[in-house]
């Protein structure tokens, strides 16, 4: 007979062989609940404010540093899962520091811009070719082409029939501007997908990660299991990742993961992760929709 969980003090998410609810995860004094238990699934715990989880040592929060030592300056602020980092405070740290960002923001942002002018012109033209495929009638290619080339000439009319192509259908344009990544030159999807974990656990966020996990299809008791099976919260992510490929198995998709991102509000996180994926220079958008073009023919 199945035993039914109590609210707060055990969870499962589905029916199972267990001889009773996995219990609740109680938050220690040194952390804060930012999610409580339900019947479906564990608590959340994070480290309080001034203190952070050392990967070395995850059975206690440890206070963060104070400040940098002599001779260094904060990289980065003390977080709930990093200290405070320090980085060497050497001559011409500024003029390196304005090359950098030349050489790696610079490009990184012509990226973004360029992905999203390829993209809007990708909704304009499919639209163009939905347009002249569905229309029927003698001389209906010829007043397509004809209306295409008006509007070329006429700038303002171009403006305007791309302000109307972005607010046809919510969720057809939406569909539209998704343009799924696939690997380059034939590599193995899988292989490349799994170089990458690492990546993914630094980028996601911690206070998003099982939501994401959910999303993506991996079931509480599953998560469960793999953060059983090891005291690194890294190594629980990786574990749990591994766990959704196998389980996923030849359907396995980094864009998976994006849409799961997407859906759970982290857009900066999902952005961060494909322009990284296309840098990388393993990953490229999908090829543009020419079987609609050929239909056209």
């Amino acid at each position: 007979d199945c035993i039914s969980c109590q609210y707060g003090v055990g969870y499962t998410n589905h029916s199972n062989i267990l001889s009773s609810c996995l219990p609740c995860t109680v938050c220690k004094a040194d952390e804060d609940e930012i999610s409580p238990c339900t019947l479906t699934r564990d608590t959340e715990c994070q480290c309080k404010a001034g203190t952070f989880l050392e990967r070395d040592a995850p059975e206690i929060c440890q206070k963060c540093s104070t400040g940098c030592p002599d001779g260094k300056v904060q990289y980065s602020p003390c977080t709930p899962w990093s200290d405070l980092k320090c980085v060497p405070r050497e001559e011409g740290f500024r003029y390196h520091a304005i090359w950098i960002s030349v050489v790696i923001l610079v490009p990184l942002a012509l990226l973004v811009f360029l992905r999203r002018r390829i993209l809007q012109g990708m909704v304009w033209w499919e639209v163009l070719f939905w347009r002249l495929c569905s229309q029927e009638g003698p001389g209906t290619h010829d007043n397509a082409q004809n209306e295409a080339l008006s509007n070329r000439l006429d700038p303002e009319l171009e403006e305007e029939g791309q302000e109307q192509t972005e607010v046809t259908g919510n969720a057809e344009g939406s569909q539209m501007r998704r343009v799924p990544l696939v690997v380059v030159n034939g590599a193995d999807p899988a292989e490349t997908l799994r170089s990458f974990f690492d990546y993914f656990i630094k980028e996601v966020p911690l206070a998003s990660w099982k939501a994401v996990m959910r999303q993506m299809g991996l079931t509480d008791n599953e998560m469960e299991m793999a953060r059983a099976s090891e005291t690194d919260i890294t190594e629980q992510h990786y574990k749990m990742l591994v766990q959704w490929h196998q389980k996923t198995g030849k359907d396995a998709s980094v864009n998976t993961l994006l849409d799961a991102l997407e859906t759970q509000g982290q857009r900066n996180a999902r952005e961060r992760i494909q322009d990284y994926l296309l840098l990388s220079g393993k990953y490229t958008y999908a090829e543009s929709r020419t079987a609609t073009n050929d239909m056209c023919v």
